[in-house]
């Protein structure tokens, strides 16, 4: 898990009877090199969050983060300046949009027509585009998101260990030899796999959970009224993320034991939501949610026509689950800085004095700049270890020393 609050990716498109709210037919065309290598994207892993660079329109890079999570074609853009410098055509139509998160608040969407736009060695021509606010919370240089452009017409094979996306023409492609193969289950444009868990003792049971690339966490799972997949007794109350909609709140704990395919892993930090947060948009989102956090120990093969998710054990598969140590919830803000938005009761945060609305600046010297997502990350889950924070409360300067410790 990071320091600041895990994004959740999923994005819904609201129901609606009125014709300006419905997506017109897709009318992209899609390119590709011609022969038997596939098409090449390269990416960058942050915070979790599978990111490429996209020119639109000849301008650009755009940084874009790939999520399964998102049902449509074409792009989501997040309104900037750069944004608007696209001078992008307004097809007239609007979409509602919403996600996980906050009160399930929706928005209209403007969506653009006519776009060209480029990801590595893929080509798009007369694509579409949905353009948004930005969510609160999110990280800076996030341009927006793509997901159906890609899964929706390729096999598209994310090799975590290379960096390196992968585009094969469906029905050209054959599972590498030893690999797991996991059915799909497709539902309009989520997809689902089966699980198994075991939340304390109890045997595993299995659970349908969306498969989300986009959401930085490793598994959620939603408590039924039954009591299957309730939290245990020692999870802790914390925020869990940020959504399109807003804050994801609920409880963090361990779940004893997950069962993917052939593969099995223990301790697994995991997420159970309130009610109201686990079917956003009145989605039914079954059981829960598999995020990044487990799907970057492979080098994953999303099949979406052959209805089969492919994993090879990669390089990250034996590393531990953690989670943030000091009892810190962040929020980025949108000048790029870092505000915190909780303290957790009985932590080493709260002990040291640090309260909600200081903004972080650096970790034993080094700015929140410097180390960057993955860098943040690292610092505040070696457990055991004494950091100094530096911090600013209003206009003071202050430096706290925490002891780190495990607290899921």
């Amino acid at each position: 898990m990071f320091p600041n609050l895990s994004i959740i990716g999923m994005l819904i498109l609201l129901p609606t009877t009125a014709q300006e709210h419905k997506l017109p037919p897709e009318s992209t065309t899609y390119d590709v090199p011609q022969g038997e290598a596939p098409a090449r994207i390269p990416f960058q892993l942050l915070g979790n969050e599978v990111r490429v660079d996209v020119t639109v329109n000849g301008a650009g890079p755009f940084r874009i983060i790939v999520d399964t999570g998102m049902p449509i074609p074409g792009l989501l853009l997040f309104k900037s300046d750069r944004v608007d410098g696209l001078h992008l055509e307004d097809s007239g139509q609007r979409v509602r949009v919403a996600g996980a998160g906050g009160a399930g608040t929706t928005a209209d969407a403007l969506m653009a027509s006519g776009i060209s736009a480029t990801i590595g060695d893929l080509k798009m021509s007369k694509a579409s585009a949905l353009v948004i606010d930005k969510p609160d919370g999110f990280p800076p240089g996030i341009d927006g998101v793509v997901g159906g452009a890609l899964f929706f017409h390729f096999v598209v094979r994310v090799d975590m260990d290379e960096h390196r996306i992968e585009l094969f023409q469906p029905g050209k492609w054959s599972p590498p030899a030893g690999a797991c193969i996991v059915p799909l289950v497709r539902d309009g444009g989520r997809v689902f796999v089966d699980v198994k868990t075991a939340i304390t003792g109890e045997p595993p049971a299995q659970a349908r959970v969306v498969v989300d690339l986009g959401a930085a966490h490793a598994l959620s799972l939603n408590a039924h009224d039954d009591g299957r997949f309730a939290p245990p007794a020692n999870a802790i109350e914390a925020p869990l993320g940020r959504g399109v909609s807003g804050l994801v709140l609920g409880k963090l704990a361990r779940t004893r034991r997950l069962e993917l395919g052939s593969f099995t892993f223990d301790n697994v930090v995991t997420s159970f939501p309130i009610d109201k947060h686990q079917h956003p948009g009145g989605i039914d989102f079954h059981d829960g949610n598999l995020g990044a956090e487990v799907l970057k120990r492979f080098d994953v093969t999303f099949d979406y026509a052959g209805e089969r998710m492919v994993l090879e054990k990669g390089k990250a598969f034996g590393e531990p689950f953690e989670h943030e140590m000091a009892g810190l919830s962040y929020d980025w803000q949108k000048d790029g800085t870092m505000t915190v938005q909780a303290v957790l009761a009985s932590s080493p945060a709260a002990a040291a004095g640090i309260q909600v609305g200081d903004q972080l600046i650096s970790i034993d010297g080094r700015s929140v700049a410097e180390l960057g997502e993955n860098g943040l990350t690292k610092a505040l889950t070696a457990d055991g270890a004494e950091i100094r924070m530096g911090l600013k409360r209003g206009g003071e300067s202050i430096e706290k020393r925490i002891r780190l410790r495990r607290l899921v």
